[in-house]
């Protein structure tokens, strides 16, 4: 059985995620990837973190180059 999976670049992730951790077929035809929660979560927490920081950069920048 061969499963297609478009090649967009918005699906990048879909293919990551079926390559890693497998597929399950939905609605007969439809792949779904299948992530554990621990992924998902330590990717969500990723983020949030990534994002603080980012803000956290932005501020120092701001401070560093602010006239005196």
């Amino acid at each position: 059985m061969e499963i297609e999976v478009a090649r967009t670049p918005g699906r990048a992730a879909h293919r990551t995620y079926g390559c890693l951790y497998g597929v399950e077929l939905y609605g007969g035809s439809n792949p779904v990837a299948v992530v554990p929660s621990a992924v998902s979560t330590a990717s969500a927490v990723q983020k949030l973190f990534s994002a603080l920081m980012i803000f956290l950069f932005g501020l120092a920048l701001r401070n560093m180059l602010k006239v005196k």
